[in-house]
Order: C-alpha cells, then structure tokens, then sequence
C-alpha cells in the first residue's frame, strides 16, 4: 500500500477556502510519481530491466463532497 501527503496551499482554493476540483488532479499525479520515485530505490534494477512505463490516458472523478483544508497559514 502507498501513502502520500501533501500541502494544500491558499492558491488551490476558491474564496471560500475549499480545495478547488481540478487541483484534486494534480494531487493524484504528484502522489504516482512520488510511488515511482519509492519503486525506484526500492528496486531500480527490476523497474528499470522491465522499462514499464506509467502513461495516463484518461481520469474519471467523481466528487461527493467538498474538502476545507484545517491548517492554511497566510
């Protein structure tokens, strides 16, 4: 299993201090390449032997609530 944290900064919210959608986007693409970064120094050998190559051809989202970030500092 993969874990990610990240920041959310004031720039990816609206006015009303909620993350805005289409940041949700960039959040799962940093969160894939820091698992390939963690795949890497775990076996670089075998990933890099395989040559696999993560390309990402669509998203589908669906959103059921808005989030708040809890701790922005401005």
């Amino acid at each position: 299993m993969f874990s990610f944290s990240c920041e959310v900064y004031y720039e990816d919210t609206d006015m009303g201090g909620r993350v805005y959608y289409a940041n949700y986007l960039k959040f799962i693409e940093r969160a894939r390449t820091e698992m390939i970064y963690q795949q890497l120094k775990k076996e670089p050998i075998k990933i890099l032997l395989t040559l696999i190559l993560l390309t990402i051809t669509s998203y589908s989202v669906s959103y059921t609530h808005q989030t708040k970030p809890t701790n922005i500092e401005v």
